[in-house]
Parts: C-alpha cells; structure tokens; sequence
C-alpha cells in the first residue's frame, strides 16, 4: 500500500513538471513570436530556463514535504521567470517608471544577470538538496510539541503593549478586523513610538495565537474532542483577519504562519486549513486591493496592466534591474564596503539606532535616483541588481544566494523544532525570505529583525526566567 502510494506522488510529480516545463516551452516560443521591442530580444530565455531549472529543483519544495521557504521561493520564481514575461508581452509594457528609459546595453547586462541568478540558484539548491539527503535520514520523527507553561515574561509584554496602546492610541486606527479601514493611518504618518506601539500590539496578538492554539491542542489531546479543532480555527480565524497596514504580503505572511502551525498541530485536518485560508484570501485580498486603489497607492488603469506593473515592481523584472546597472554607473564613487555594510544595518532593528546619523546611503537610494532623477524612493532595487552594485558583474548572485542558505538553514530549524512559538515565528521569517529574488538585502534585513527579533527575545527571556512557588 505505501509502495502504491509512493508511486502515485512520483506521477504527479512527473506530470505536474512536464505541465510547466510545457507551459514554458509555450511561454518561450509566443514571446519569441509577439515581442516587438528589441530591448528586450533576450526575453524569451527567461521562461525557456526556467523549463529546465523548475523539474530539477524548483518543484521538489512541492513534493518532498511542506518547506514553507521552498514553497514560497517556488512561486515566487514562477511568476518572475514564467508568468511575468508573458503579461509583459501580453500587455506590452515594456517601459517602467523612469522618465529615461534605461540604454540597450543596460538591458543586455540586466539580462544575463537575472539569468545567471536563475543558473547559480539552481546550482546552489542541487548542492543543498544533495547535502541534506543524509541529514533527513537521522532527524527524529514524530516528536511531541513542546508547550512551555511558564506565561510570566510573555504577560510582562501583554502589560507593556496595553500602556503602549492606551499612550499611542493612534496605533490602533493601524489595525483592520477583515475589511480594511478605508482611512488607514499609512506608517509613514506614524511617530516613531507609534509604530513602536503598532510592533508590540502585532507581536503580542500573534504570540497570544501562538497561546491559545497551545492551549487548545493540549484539551485536543486530552480527550479528541472534535470540538477543541473548531475552537482552534476560530483562534486563527482571528489571527489571520485582525492585521495591521494596506501591507498584502505582512496579510499572506500571517496566514502562512497560522496555517502551518494549525497543519503541525492538526495535520489531519488539512481540509479545513484550506477552506478558512482560502475563504480569507478571497475576503481581504481583494479588499486590501480596492482599499489601496481608493487611497491612490494603486492607479485605475486596466487590471492585467496593473498587474504587470506591480510585478515588474516586486518581481526584480529585468527593466528595474536595467536601472540598477545604470544606477551602478552613475555612483561609480558609492561602491564600497561601508555602503553595503550601511545596505544591512540601517534597516536592521537595534542597529538602526547605532548607523542613522552616519554619512552613508543605501543602494536603493541611488536606485531610486537613477529611476526618478530626483530624491524620491519609491521603487526596489532588485537582489541581483544590490549585488552587481557592491560586487560587480560576475559577483552578481552573492546576495541572492547567501540569503538562499539563510532561509535553507533557518527552515531546517523551523521544520526540526517542536516548540510552537518558534515555529510560528520562523515560518514567518522563512516565507519572508522566500520573496528574496523580488526583495533586497535591506528589505530582508528589516523583514527578519521585525518578524523574529522581538519574538526570540521574549522567547528567550521566558524561558530563563521563571517564577517559582513558595512553600
């Protein structure tokens, strides 16, 4: 029986890489056919390598166990490599927001480098993949969840939050319950100790989940009452409804993470999981969407357009990175290593209090004037394109695949642990890297030191000091 069903998860593997490899054969092939801008002759490889790339490691994030990491790296690469290339052609945007469209040769470079940060990927997923084969043989299986009864420090901060929530209640016109408030107070508004005040109320509704669902699975084990699982879907219900900000990707984050703690605590009811994930994507999602639109931070032009847009935004299209090798050319003089140390620090939390006054920029900064001609910044150099800016052509990928064995080495903790606090909170961290070929390093770095740092802290902190009885 384990033997007939082995088999058929190898045929639906073959099947389902086939379909892709397929499909971008496809891709391929109509962009060959319909692109009429020669800026963009190199196109059609980005979906033909990507055909060959996706069955021989992408697609084992789907069929070699949940690897959150994987799986959101797997998607991620998809819409980049396959789907965004053909919305491009489709849609026939070509051209992005600068003003000053970037020169041939800054698109062949551009190119080659997203090309080459698909191949060194690979390369580097094989190697991890090999490494791990024996590593999966000795991990234990089946351990029970580890749920610690010590509440002491996590109450502390439940105290704390309150003072920060009744001192700053502008924090709280911040979050939303389902539909977002079409008024939103957008972070750039907020005072630094109200977002502060928004941090320690969103870290303390997400550790209370973390909680409760403990709780709940603890009665759940006690006496299968069928009960306790409903009891825990509404707890995530909540969880996942109540979020702060117009933020889509801070909403999925949050619904990954809930989700894959109820999967590892009720694995059998992975149905449900479904049916109350999927029910709120198709609530909120759209109404984060209609929301931005109505507060401008979406324009009303045609929605496949909107669409391309967004991914040429979030995706590291070839035409950002284009941007980012001129923007390389145009701050020869910024190109060093006290830049690139700035690109990691002034994000980070705790460390941004030590850089802020220090006489350095970003990468992005200068990105983001290549892209305006003036001081705006409201653009994303891509990952590869930081990398070409600090290590040049062919050191391109550095960034993109130390932040590839992060989030392979920190899904290897999060899959290993037992202790759902952590695994709640790397799950975060883990899906939030998988975004990294449409992200930054100072885009990560913020991500991980907000998403994880205040966690483990009180993780820690809660475990060390405990309060005991006296006789």
């Amino acid at each position: 029986m384990k033997r007939y069903k082995k088999s058929n998860k190898e045929i639906s593997e073959v099947f389902f890489n086939f379909f892709i490899f397929t499909l971008s054969i496809i891709a391929s092939l109509y962009i060959l056919s319909n692109n009429v801008d020669p800026s963009y002759k190199l196109l059609f490889l980005m979906p033909l390598l990507f055909a060959f790339s996706f069955p021989l490691v992408i697609s084992k994030a789907l069929f070699k166990g949940l690897n959150v990491f994987y799986l959101v790296l797997a998607i991620l690469m998809t819409f980049r490599y396959l789907i965004s290339p053909v919305l491009t052609v489709f849609t026939g945007l070509y051209e992005g927001r600068s003003a000053v469209q970037p020169s041939a040769e800054a698109f062949d470079i551009s190119f080659f480098l997203v090309l080459y940060e698909l191949i060194a990927v690979t390369f580097l997923l094989l190697y991890l993949k090999h490494r791990k084969q024996k590593e999966i043989i000795s991990r234990p299986k089946n351990k029970d969840i580890v749920i610690s009864n010590n509440y002491f420090i996590f109450i502390l901060f439940f105290l704390f939050t309150i003072l920060m929530a009744l001192g700053f209640p502008n924090a709280l016109n911040h979050f939303n319950f389902v539909i977002p408030n079409s008024n939103d107070s957008h972070a750039l508004e907020l005072s630094t100790l109200e977002l502060a005040a928004v941090l320690c109320i969103s870290v303390s509704k997400q550790i209370l989940f973390v909680l409760i669902i403990s709780k709940i699975y603890k009665l759940y084990t006690k006496n299968n009452n069928k009960v306790w699982i409903y009891v825990a879907l509404i707890a995530m219900f909540f969880n996942i409804t109540i979020y702060s900000g117009l933020n889509r990707s801070d909403f999925i984050m949050m619904a990954v993470a809930s989700s894959y703690l109820f999967y590892r605590l009720f694995p059998q009811h992975l149905k449900l999981i479904t049916i109350i994930v999927s029910s709120a994507f198709a609530i909120v999602i759209p109404a984060i969407t209609a929301t931005r639109q109505m507060n401008g931070i979406l324009n009303g032009e045609n929605p496949l357009i909107n669409l391309a847009r967004t991914m040429q935004q979030y995706l590291g299209s070839p035409y950002n990175v284009a941007i980012a090798v001129e923007a390389s050319e145009m701050f020869e003089e910024h190109r060093h290593l006290l830049n690139l140390l700035y690109d990691f620090a002034r994000p980070t939390f705790g460390l941004n209090f030590l850089v802020k006054d220090l006489p350095l920029n970003y990468s992005n900064e200068f990105f983001n004037a290549r892209m305006y001609m003036d001081d705006r910044v409201f653009q994303i150099i891509p990952m590869v394109g930081e990398g070409y800016f600090y290590f040049g052509l062919f050191l391109a990928p550095m960034l993109t695949l130390l932040f590839v064995k992060l989030g392979d080495s920190l899904s290897g903790i999060q899959q290993s642990t037992n202790e759902t606090l952590l695994i709640y909170f790397l799950t975060i961290t883990c899906a939030r890297l998988g975004f990294l070929m449409g992200q930054n390093a100072s885009i990560q770095m913020n991500d991980m030191s907000f998403s994880i740092f205040v966690p483990l802290i009180l993780y820690w902190l809660n475990k060390k000091i405990v309060l005991k009885k006296s006789n």
